[in-house]
């Protein structure tokens, strides 16, 4: 079906109120084109889109359309748990509070229970009531660290993880079934709907603080921003509760859907963490760290000769698994895990330490999903993550968690203050024994129709005519996971290994209109790391000003 069709299909029908039906009468064709030329569907963290009215939009009847089909999938997968429900938590985005009571009312006319947090709560706090309740599993209305205009839709399942791809193909297969909006059964008087119970918060917050261990470092200040989202105020208190001194960015702790101090509040980008750091120079906090709008994700920045250096997320990997690994009793067989584009930094150590590597796919369906199958065979799961600063700290939910790994990156950073060390130092200290391992990762937005044609294009023209370097950047294997690599899913991903133990790769993003290409770069010499480093970004930069210049012409 071509984007006119869809967009007729729309206009005429029934479940459009005329003020909806108006608005799309006023929309120019490039609107139409984009608004409808594809349905929006699930990427690395589910369904994430712009709001608007369209089949390529974030809009209540995508949600209730989606709800639908995810509870008739529910109810087949998870028909033993219905009594349990689902819990439905949102961000202080602009409508996920609308977006959530929405499914909510499609669950109860499904006869699913289900529980709406009766305000903003936090994406790992969701996570962990779906494990802990039992429930069939749950929605988080959020669109994460994009850009304010976006908003997103995460469903679990009733382990308290992001649905498998496998999972997700069910849901869509019961959305498939929908040919017609009157068959979304919506139970307008909310008689399966309830408020969820209050005390689950003091549940999650304990189960955080369970991850500290030994008293806090009380020199240690403590600067913390959530990016005006929702994990202000619990890590605020946490840290605090603990003992820690903490104080906060004053302009971005209240949530606020309009994110005004920040373009992306990501706290991944520089430009998000900008008041962060200038209030930093200014207090001469130790430690500074940065949660996104639904508090899954965690940026550190720690004080430096220069002012402050904000740390990645493959050196924060390495950090926080050579720290638990001296500093928690470890059983035997024990493992970390991580994805495939993240640093092997972490990786040589905990296997110099007798750890396993677990590699997965990009995301967190697949790192929680392998968690859970690794407690399920009696090992013990020390630490998950991936390199875009997402951590899951602890055994008591099955995805990212900034909070938690607030709490972590606290407790290590006061400890390495109480020998006189910053983590920059201790950093040091581990390259110098494992070797100097120097990553960037490149973004490549490429945004709209065009975009999503130029990513596709590009990815198939790198697949059929690979990266090329020479002497010891000599690409000596390439892995395409889109072909059937033992033990992963296909995936559109493309790792090149280097002859000296670097290598790179290249994906489209799952949660934005970018490609993203990831570099990691060993040597024993830290300046001959980042001499290959910039080498081989060149030339993935060069290829793809290449392919832009030349696109179409």
């Amino acid at each position: 079906m071509d984007y006119l069709k869809r967009y007729e299909a729309w206009l005429g029908g029934s479940f459009l109120s005329d003020r909806e039906k108006e608005e799309l009468k006023n929309l120019s064709e490039d609107e139409k084109q984009d608004r409808f030329y594809r349905d929006i569907e699930f990427g690395t963290a589910g369904l994430r889109g712009i709001r608007g009215l369209g089949t390529n939009r974030m809009n209540v009847h995508i949600v209730r359309k989606v709800t639908q089909g995810y509870a008739t999938f529910l109810k087949k997968a998870y028909a033993d748990r219905i009594e349990n429900g689902v819990y439905l938590a949102y961000d202080c985005r602009h409508f996920s509070r609308e977006f959530a009571w929405e499914a909510a009312r499609v669950f109860s006319g499904n006869g699913i229970p289900a529980k709406v947090f009766a305000d903003y709560r936090s994406t790992p706090q969701l996570s962990y009531v779906i494990m802990e309740k039992k429930a069939m599993g749950g929605l988080m209305l959020t669109a994460s660290h994009n850009p304010p205009e976006y908003n997103g839709y995460k469903a679990y399942n009733g382990l308290g993880c992001q649905l498998s791809p496998t999972e997700a193909d069910g849901v869509f297969e019961e959305i498939d079934r929908i040919t017609d909006f009157d068959q979304i059964k919506y139970d307008a008087e909310e008689r399966l709907v309830s408020v969820a119970d209050p005390a689950l918060d003091e549940e999650f917050i304990q189960a955080v603080k369970n991850l500290h261990q030994g008293p806090a470092n009380k020199n240690l200040k403590v600067l913390f921003t959530p990016l005006h989202g929702v994990g202000g105020e619990f890590t605020r208190d946490i840290l605090a509760e603990l003992g820690y001194s903490v104080d906060v960015v004053a302009e971005q702790f209240a949530p606020d859907g309009d994110f005004p101090t920040t373009n992306k509040p990501n706290p991944e980008e520089p430009e998000a963490l900008k008041m962060l750091l200038a209030q930093g120079r200014e207090t001469g906090a130790d430690l500074l760290m940065a949660t996104d709008p639904d508090a899954d994700r965690l940026g550190v920045a720690v004080r430096s000769q220069d002012g402050y250096q904000v740390l990645t997320g493959n050196q924060m990997g390495a950090l926080l698994v050579d720290y638990l690994i001296g500093h928690r009793k470890i059983k035997k067989p024990a493992a970390i895990i991580k994805s495939v584009v993240t640093s092997d930094f972490p990786s040589d150590i905990a296997k110099n330490h007798g750890l396993s590597v677990e590699n997965t796919l990009t995301g967190f369906k697949f790192i929680g999903d392998r968690a859970q199958q690794l407690v399920d065979e009696g090992v013990q799961v020390l630490f998950a993550f991936e390199e875009s600063i997402g951590y899951m700290p602890g055994s008591y939910l099955r995805d990212k968690d900034g909070i938690g790994a607030a709490v972590l990156v606290a407790e290590m950073t006061g400890h390495y203050l109480g020998r006189g060390l910053t983590l920059l130092d201790r950093l040091e200290e581990l390259y110098l024994e494992y070797g100097y391992y120097m990553e960037d990762t490149m973004n490549i937005y490429l945004e709209g129709q065009e975009g999503k044609a130029q990513m596709d294009e590009l990815m198939q023209q790198i697949r059929t005519n690979p990266l090329a370097y020479t002497d010891e950047l000599e690409v000596v294997e390439t892995t395409d996971f889109m072909s059937d690599v033992e033990g992963y899913d296909k995936s559109n991903v493309l790792l090149y290994r280097l002859k000296n133990g670097s290598w790179f790769a290249v994906r489209p993003s799952g949660t934005e209109p970018k490609l993203k290409a990831y570099i990691s770069s060993w040597n024993r010499d830290r300046d001959q790391a980042q001499e290959n480093l910039e080498l081989i970004k060149a030339g993935i930069e060069s290829r793809i000003n290449s392919f832009l210049t030349n696109w179409k012409k």
